[in-house]
């Protein structure tokens, strides 16, 4: 048996499913992120260190874990509940929005309904983490 392709080398090592990157950063959000029964994310970290752009991203990757674990039907976040669960005003909510869709850290699913991309996770991540250490 001779070594293994590049091909199948990709598809073993470098294929990314959707669950893996969740799995792989569980243990990191269950510090920052805990779920309602009702399927709202609660951010359990001081808020008053994180932007806009921090809390919504992290209210919608919890979006995410609370749709794997069958509490949301969906991995996104309306504008209305985010301005009730996150006590946002509509223009910032809005205008976070906005430059969160402009730099293709959040999109839109249809009008006034968002998530985050998948694969922006880990990245969003360990830019909040050293504001909420500190």
């Amino acid at each position: 048996m001779g070594e293994k392709s590049l091909k199948e080398k990709i598809l073993e090592e470098m294929v990314v499913q959707y669950r893996d990157a969740m799995d792989k950063n569980y243990e990191r959000v269950k510090k920052i992120l805990k779920l309602t029964p009702t399927g709202k994310v609660d951010i359990v970290v001081d808020k008053t260190k994180l932007t806009s752009d921090d809390i919504i991203s992290l209210y919608l990757i919890g979006k995410m874990y609370s749709k794997e674990a069958g509490l949301s039907p969906t991995e996104g976040a309306t504008n209305k509940e985010l301005m009730e669960e996150l006590g946002m005003p509509e223009g910032t909510m809005k205008s976070t929005l906005k430059r969160l869709r402009d730099v293709n850290r959040a999109e839109a699913i249809e009008e006034g309904n968002h998530k985050i991309a998948l694969h922006l996770i880990d990245r969003i991540l360990s830019e909040i983490e050293p504001k909420i250490k500190s």
